[in-house]
Parts: C-alpha cells; structure tokens; sequence
C-alpha cells in the first residue's frame, strides 16, 4: 500500500496507460516529488489520501483521461472537482469563492502551496477530516462565518501554521483540529 513512501530522491512518477486501482497513500512523504503522470483509464477506484509530506509543481492528465467513477469529475487551475468537492489540489492554489467548491474534502490540500494565508471563501461549509494536514505553507488560517463542519485533524501538523482565527459560532468540531501545529501558541 505504502509503494513510495519517504522515497525522499524520486522526483517524477509515471504510471502505465490503464491501471484498475490508483490510491495516492503510497506517495506519503516523498518530498523530492515534482512530477505525476497519470494513466489515461482507471478502471476501479481513485483515492487521494495520506499524501502529506510532498510538493507535487506537476500533474499530467493524458488526452482521453477516463475514471468511471467520478462522470462529474472536472480538473481545472490545479484542482480536481467533483460535485462541488475538492478531491485534490496540488502546486499553487487559490480556492475559487463562485461556489464551485463547497466541500475541502479529506487529505486534499496536504500538498497545495496556499501561499502562508488561507482565507476560506463564504461558499465553503465544510472541511473533511484531515484535508490540509501535513501543509507546510500554511502561516495564517481565517474560517469564515459559512463553516460548518470541520472534520478531524482537518490542520493537524502544518508545522508553520502561527495564526488562527475563528469567525464562525456554529461549527461541529472534529477531534485534534490543530494537533501538532507546533507554531500556534
């Protein structure tokens, strides 16, 4: 499961045309990483998860690409989207506020830069369970007043993270949300 994790010099991975099943757990703190080729047809299951730990600039979708399951999956300014969720964002990152996005789903944002200051845009009410844990640009965090839910670990271990703050009265609140942020006082 864990095929290339703390491979710290592997800088470029490119899989073979058609794979059946492709779970990105097993790049987990490959921080030397800057470049995924994905295969044209995934046949089975596509899971972006414990993928902390790396700095992905790159993500190649080959013309034709096919995952049966997700039909509404769109790939757009380093994002992959899914019925208003955000499955995965990689390089640079800013998070559209046209509602595109309502959802920051579980361990998607480990390897986005945020550029040190994430302000969440009002159309975002949820925050999946470890969705920027691990995320090294992260200094500034601003939860706005549409939160509503904020899954476990949801920031645990942003080593740099030294600023949170909290506008929002109604919010569930998953367990360990900031555990390991080592900046926060």
């Amino acid at each position: 499961v864990y095929t290339f994790q703390n491979c710290t010099a592997l800088e470029e991975i490119v899989f073979p045309k058609k794979v059946k099943t492709l779970e990105f757990r097993s790049i987990e703190d490959c921080i030397g990483l800057k470049r995924i080729v994905l295969p044209q047809i995934i046949e089975d299951k596509l899971e972006f998860s414990r993928i902390g730990g790396v700095s992905i600039e790159e993500m190649i979708f080959p013309e034709g690409w096919q995952y049966a399951g997700f039909e509404t999956m769109t790939v757009k300014d380093h994002m992959i989207i899914s019925d208003q969720k955000l499955l995965f964002a990689w390089g640079d990152v800013v998070l559209p506020d046209d509602g595109s996005i309502t959802t920051i789903g579980a361990r998607s944002c480990s390897a986005a830069r945020i550029g040190g200051e994430l302000i969440l845009p009002e159309c975002i009410t949820v925050i999946e369970e470890y969705a920027f844990s691990q995320n090294a640009s992260l200094e500034k965090v601003t939860l706005g007043k549409s939160i509503q839910n904020l899954g476990t670990g949801a920031f645990s271990h942003c080593k740099n993270l030294r600023e949170v703050q909290i506008d929002t009265p109604h919010t569930t609140w998953g367990m360990n949300v900031f555990n390991g942020c080592s900046g926060l006082e």
